[in-house]
């Protein structure tokens, strides 16, 4: 009797924490008027500026479940014939001045878009003072670039970070 009721109790706490858990479901959303997309687990609200040399920004952050997903998309006024120099250096300024983070990885090079052979990605994991861990991820061809990042202070399941930062979508 006391296996039946442990195990109709262990049956109740799983089926509990199973339908409790929030999965974010990953939804295709158009960047502003840009003319790229990207999926994010909830609608965004783009912001939309205009840099020094004349490109425009489009920026948002969604928070699911204590997870925020990040996104910078700029479309280049200048087209670069050679776009990692770019991501890099997008990539350095917004570490120090935006996402401010104290530990970095060295950037891992040479990521490419299966759908877009033209495209080139970099990748870099840090940390900020306040312990959230950032992953970030940089795609960008000759007329556009993104910066999309995760930031959090648990873990984040590999599959929800494949999925976001795989779901970035050139015109």
């Amino acid at each position: 009797m006391k296996k039946l009721i442990r195990s109709i109790l262990l049956l109740l706490l799983f089926s509990f924490t199973f339908y409790h858990a929030q999965v974010p479901r990953f939804v295709k959303y158009n960047v502003a008027d840009s003319g790229t997309s990207l999926y994010l687990p909830g609608e965004p609200k783009w912001e939309t500026s205009v840099s020094e040399d004349k490109s425009t920004i489009y920026t948002t952050e969604v928070n699911f479940n204590n997870v925020t997903y990040g996104a910078l998309v700029v479309k280049l006024f200048n087209p670069a014939d050679n776009i990692e120099p770019v991501l890099e250096n997008y990539l350095q300024y917004l570490n120090m001045n935006f996402f401010q983070l104290t530990k970095t990885t060295d950037i891992g090079k040479g990521h490419t878009m299966e759908k877009y052979p033209d495209v080139k990605g970099i990748l870099e994991y840090g940390e900020n003072a306040e312990g959230e861990s950032y992953t970030i991820k940089c795609w960008g061809n000759k007329s556009y670039l993104s910066v999309l990042y995760i930031r959090s202070k648990e873990e984040v399941n590999y599959n929800f970070q494949e999925m976001y930062f795989n779901g970035f979508r050139f015109p």
